[in-house]
């Protein structure tokens, strides 16, 4: 066990929580809902919530990831530390990138079409591929940590 992820247990920040299919398939909806905005917002040159819905379609299909594997996560830093802990498989760059753009869009301005436009590629791409993982992953499995 990474020692990332061991402090997001410790902290609260990543809790055990049982793999719902319920819960699993309205994060999946979330993230389509989140796609569906995000490309409309590019639609109408508004990059800078592109980018965001953008990375919360990303955000959205981790946590389903995640809770396939039987976690929940309280903070977003968490959720990409347990990404790489119980999908080693799953390369991270999108999400790390999703989550960057996402911040500097948000918190300080800064975003432009291009990048929006690659994160949304980014998202479609994630989105496929985490509904893809999750149709083959039982939800019952055990965590990697008992």
């Amino acid at each position: 066990m990474s020692h990332e992820f061991e402090k997001c247990l410790e902290r609260g920040s990543l809790v055990a929580a049982e793999p719902e299919r319920s819960i699993i398939a309205a994060e999946l909806d979330a993230a389509a809902y989140d796609l569906r905005k995000a490309e409309a917002s590019l639609s109408d040159d508004d990059p800078k919530w592109a980018t965001i819905k953008a990375y919360y379609t990303i955000f959205h299909a981790v946590r389903a990831l995640v809770r396939a594997k039987g976690y929940k996560e309280r903070s977003h830093y968490c959720l990409l530390v347990a990404l790489r802990h119980v999908y080693p498989e799953v390369p991270a760059t999108a999400f790390e990138s999703a989550m960057s753009l996402r911040e500097e869009a948000d918190y300080e301005s800064r975003f432009s079409k291009e990048a929006a436009a690659a994160v949304l590629k980014d998202a479609k791409e994630f989105l496929k591929e985490a509904r893809h993982i999750l149709n083959r992953v039982p939800s019952t499995e055990p965590r990697k940590d008992q």
